[in-house]
């Protein structure tokens, strides 16, 4: 699983990169198989006030750059935006809502 997770920057949480496996012809139909069962997900952790369309524009642009990167199907990845309201989240023990008063 993927997480990208929104404050003022953007974090990137990925597992690391294993090891390419020595390609096995015969087996190349059940790779195939199992390459096409995976179903990448990425979360999203932003202070809400984004709206539907910034929203939305994110979801396709991170979709487009996980079937370009992961060489998956388009309809396997699953992008979900998480929103947190301002007066719940702090960093630096100073919370969103009270940031730039």
């Amino acid at each position: 699983m993927v997480i990208l997770i929104d404050s003022d920057a953007f974090y990137f949480a990925l597992p690391p990169l294993a090891k390419p496996a020595k390609r096995d012809r015969s087996r190349r139909s059940t790779l195939s198989k199992r390459k096409e069962k995976r179903m990448p997900e990425i979360v999203v952790y932003a202070v809400e006030g984004r709206s539907a369309e910034q929203k939305k524009t994110l979801m396709v642009k991170i979709t487009e750059a996980v079937v370009e990167s992961f060489g998956v199907e388009r309809d396997r990845v699953v992008v979900s935006i998480v929103e947190t309201k301002a007066s719940d989240k702090a960093r630096g023990g100073v919370l969103y809502s009270e940031r730039g008063k």
